[in-house]
């Protein structure tokens, strides 16, 4: 059902938050799990620092799910994220969006400032909220 999870990431804990909910879906459908970030050139030293903790990241979730069929995997992208992302979801056959957000996340307002709607993507959405 969920072969391909894609899970962006933007170096904030709480977009980390989203990984017991990546891991039960990941370990239930044996799906590939895709991180993505949206990073500079990689000459640059936020680049380099991007690159660095979004393999850190999947490393861990690698660790975490060990001994199922599951496989982790990254994307980094350049441009403007939302958009990267929908076009990285678009060409590269994601069921599913995995995100984690504060609780009082406005979809419409986030809509409207990225003129982009991840609810119009090619695949299912689930956004938690966090506490």
């Amino acid at each position: 059902m969920f072969k391909r999870i894609l899970v962006p990431l933007d170096g904030s804990k709480l977009a980390e938050q989203i990984f017991p909910f990546v891991v039960e879906m990941a370990e239930t459908f044996d799906s590939e799990v895709i991180l993505a970030e949206v990073c500079e050139p990689e000459e640059s030293e936020y680049g380099q620092a991007c690159r660095l903790y979004i393999n850190n990241e999947a490393e861990k979730l690698r660790r975490n799910l060990a001994g199922s069929a599951a496989k982790v995997t990254t994307a980094i992208l350049s441009g403007k994220a939302a958009e990267q992302i929908v076009d990285y979801a678009e060409k590269n056959g994601i069921n599913i969006f995995l995100r984690c957000h504060i609780n009082d996340f406005n979809f419409n307002k986030i809509q409207e400032t990225n003129r982009i709607k991840y609810f119009n993507a090619p695949s299912a959405t689930l956004v938690i909220m966090s506490l």
